[in-house]
């Protein structure tokens, strides 16, 4: 045994009825309020139609909601106030244009209710019990009034649901799209217009459309669900996803969706970023990266089928030179690529076009020192400075020291060090001539190394003495005695100290101090 539910999408809506949900939000807060509404008989108790009304609000009477129950022989009796007859149909409606607010009332038709929005529709049904009786009818009935006329209680669904969810449904979609959950039981699913979601539940179930075979494209997914595609225009059954629906029902024929095989469509738009590359560039240099898309979302994997006579290789999803490329050997290279989702492969030929670049080796440039002085009295080995220069071929550089200043200095690596003892009053400066080299190509260039001087301290005794400065800063103490004391070139300090000295500057700005 089935009913037959039907759904209704607004006027103009492609929204359509999420049939599971709506059903129940529907019962979710409704209170039935005042005496049901028997209609459709010659008495207020007797009749073929109930109308239960949840509180109407001022200004939203449209949105009132009316449950609607039709059906033959209802009966209210009074001795026991049970309620008998067959109900048939249950509609969960909305009052819309049937409310009247200057009266109260709603549009009757035939002495029906009328002019109401019904979304859904449950037919079909059989429920009855015998007058007297508090029966199924009875039960359901004053469920739905949450208890009794005014009782002030919320409607309970759950003696209705026995029957809605105990059998399987005929369920005939709206023209919007529509979602749809079956029961345990076998269900047939008309989804008509709109791209409708259908999940049969359990038992074998069956979705059924208007058209042939041959107007349809059936999918089988990878989640396991089938699309249903109408292909024909105009007005049509649009696109469902079906979920464990059984049997896709059409106007020629049948097709057993357990039978049909998942579609696996191969990759597409397989590209690479980058088809040229420049000569001579270090092996393992990045030509461009890979990229395909697969249409149901699967990791794809890259082969190199043919890779230009060696000249390339695949990193990953990057090619990338395998060796050194010669432009003067090979203007361009095809290599082909081969994307795989794992079932389904897609190959493409890429042309590399090799890029020419001046082979001239030119000379290093930029030859510099860091530094170009050093203090006197330091020891040998001290670091003056470091060499560089640029080679433009980015190839390494070697330094070599064709004039070390007599000996003075020598390289360490790039280095510029000291070779042996270094006197200011010997040598206030010098300088180095150094060549740098990339194997090819020779630059030399001279460096003048500055020596910076140190005070020398030159101290006397008690006898009489006669002590001598050099060109550099000094220190001249005389100590005790007669002494004579000659400071030269250089701004020293001349300190006569006992006794009757005799001091002269000479060149410089000196400082006397006769002691």
């Amino acid at each position: 045994m089935t009913i037959t539910i039907k759904l209704t999408a607004k006027l103009g809506s492609s929204k359509g009825v999420d049939f599971n949900t709506e059903y129940a939000k529907f019962f979710s807060g409704l209170v039935p309020t005042g005496w049901p509404y028997i209609l459709g008989g010659t008495t207020n108790f007797q009749g073929d139609q109930i109308v239960l009304l949840d509180k109407i609000v001022s200004g939203k009477e449209s949105e009132t909601k009316a449950i609607i129950l039709d059906g033959k022989n209802f009966d209210y009796y009074f001795n026991d106030h049970t309620l008998s007859g067959t109900l048939t149909t249950v509609r969960l409606s909305t009052l819309g244009d049937s409310y009247n607010s200057s009266n109260g009332s709603f549009d009757l038709e035939d002495g029906h209710i009328t002019n109401v929005l019904t979304p859904i529709e449950i037919s079909g049904l059989n429920i009855s019990n015998a007058k007297g009786a508090k029966g199924a009818m009875h039960e359901v009935i004053y469920g739905l009034m949450g208890g009794g006329h005014d009782s002030g209680g919320v409607s309970q669904v759950a003696a209705l649901n026995a029957f809605v969810w105990g059998q399987g449904h005929n369920v005939v979609g709206s023209a919007g799209t529509d979602t749809y959950t079956g029961t345990k039981y076998d269900d047939t699913l008309r989804g008509n217009g709109g791209n409708d979601v259908l999940d049969g539940g359990a038992g074998k179930d069956v979705a059924v459309y208007a058209g042939a075979k041959s107007n349809y494209t059936l999918t089988k997914n990878a989640d396991g669900t089938v699309t249903v595609k109408d292909n024909r225009s105009g007005a049509n059954d649009g696109r469902d996803t079906l979920k464990n629906i059984e049997i896709a029902k059409f106007s020629d024929g049948s097709v057993d969706l357990t039978k049909l095989g998942s579609t696996n469509l191969a990759p597409t738009s397989l590209a690479l970023s980058g088809t040229s590359v420049k000569e001579n560039v270090a092996v393992g240099t990045t030509v461009g990266t890979l990229s395909a898309k697969d249409p149901e979302g699967k990791t794809l994997t890259y082969k190199l089928t043919d890779n230009a006579g060696g000249l390339f290789k695949l990193s990953g999803t990057k090619l990338v030179t395998a060796k050194a490329v010669d432009y003067e050997a090979v203007k361009s290279g095809k290599v082909t690529v081969e994307v795989s989702d794992g079932v389904n492969k897609v190959a493409k030929t890429f042309t590399i076009a090799i890029e020419d670049v001046d082979d001239a080796n030119k000379a290093p440039t930029s030859l510099s020192l860091s530094k170009s002085s050093v203090k006197e009295n330091v020891k040998t080995g001290t670091t003056v400075g470091t060499f560089s220069a640029v080679d433009p071929e980015g190839k390494a550089l070697t330094y070599k020291l064709t004039d070390t200043a007599d000996g003075l200095f020598k390289l360490s690596g790039t280095k510029l060090v000291t070779a042996k003892a270094i006197d200011y009053e010997k040598v206030q400066k010098d300088t180095v001539t150094v060549a740098a080299s990339d194997g090819v190509n020779t630059v030399s260039k001279t460096f003048t190394i500055t020596v910076a001087d140190r005070v020398e301290t030159i101290a006397g005794t008690a006898k009489s003495e006669t002590l001598k400065g050099g060109i550099g800063v000094d220190l001249i103490k005389g100590g005790a005695g007669n002494d004579k004391l000659y400071g030269y070139a250089g701004n020293d300090h001349l300190k006569g100290d006992k006794g009757n000295d005799v001091l002269i500057g000479g060149k410089g700005a000196d400082r006397l101090d006769g002691g």
